[in-house]
């Protein structure tokens, strides 16, 4: 009973840290938000690794044969085995399709060479561009309530590499509060807009040419804006220049997911 409590407190942590990563939610979603508003900056691998600890490598550890050694436990039943290997095949399916998925993700991506299309914000009704395509938003820029931190990426063997990302809600010239915001734009450490500068007389303003990512706002955000007054829509969309960040983070996703698969079928047949 041990060994299977064990492997249920693994499986358990497994699928809440590869959600937290996909959704941006849960407990790593919770503490990467008060990152952002005590901090202005968030370590995302320090946070997933700290989690990881408790929800992954203790039982992992707890479940290795030395250990189970100095406790002497029987082995598992027959039946008890077949539970065993078929719940981690099944754990070993779903987060190999995760990894499909991501990868799905990152390589629909655009790229420079894409063609580039303009959508008004204003347009009634709005016609989204289709998939393959780099977008120029034009829209009314919400300075006063935008996002803006610092993501810092740990440097192993030099010093830390930080990114700037100052996320602004682009919207309709007559927007309102009570109204959900559908599209984000990353000004990425910019004061302003990259494309056209404003007219005067004009409450629109143009992005420079980017890729519009559909699920790309993460829970943590999605809280970071709410406490700023913009609740976003459940499709809101994030506009991007930077293609090759949006593509390494599905990239590293579909990494993550692949080795928990592996493990996974690997310790349906370890443990017995």
């Amino acid at each position: 009973m041990r060994r299977i409590a064990l492997s249920l407190w693994l499986a358990s942590g497994v699928a809440l840290l590869v959600h937290d990563a996909i959704t941006g939610g849960g407990v790593a979603g919770y503490l990467l938000y008060r990152e952002i508003t005590d901090l202005g900056a968030i370590e995302t691998a320090p946070t997933y690794v700290g989690l990881a600890v408790p929800l992954i490598a203790l039982p992992a550890f707890l479940l290795m044969p030395r250990g189970r050694k100095l406790m002497a436990e029987p082995p598992l039943t027959p039946r008890a085995r077949r539970v065993t290997i078929i719940l981690s095949g099944l754990g070993a399916c779903v987060l190999a399709g995760v990894a499909m998925l991501a990868l799905n993700q990152a390589r629909s991506v655009p790229g420079r060479d894409a063609p580039v299309v303009r959508l008004a914000l204003d347009a009634t009704p709005l016609s989204l561009p289709p998939g393959g395509v780099r977008v120029i938003l034009r829209g009314a820029p919400r300075m006063a309530r935008s996002v803006s931190y610092r993501e810092v990426i740990s440097g192993r063997y030099g010093p830390d590499v930080q990114h700037s990302h100052d996320l602004v809600p682009l919207t309709e010239a007559d927007w309102t509060p009570e109204r959900p915001v559908r599209f984000v734009t990353d000004l990425r450490g910019s004061t302003r807009l990259p494309g056209l500068p404003p007219i005067p007389g004009v409450a629109y303003q143009e992005t420079a040419p980017g890729v519009l990512l559909t699920d790309a706002v993460p829970t943590y955000l999605v809280r970071a804006f709410a406490a700023r007054g913009v609740t976003l829509a459940a499709d809101a969309r994030l506009h991007t220049t930077d293609a090759a960040a949006a593509r390494e983070t599905w990239y590293g996703i579909a990494t993550v997911a692949a080795v928990f698969a592996a493990a996974s079928m690997l310790a349906g047949w370890v443990i017995r």
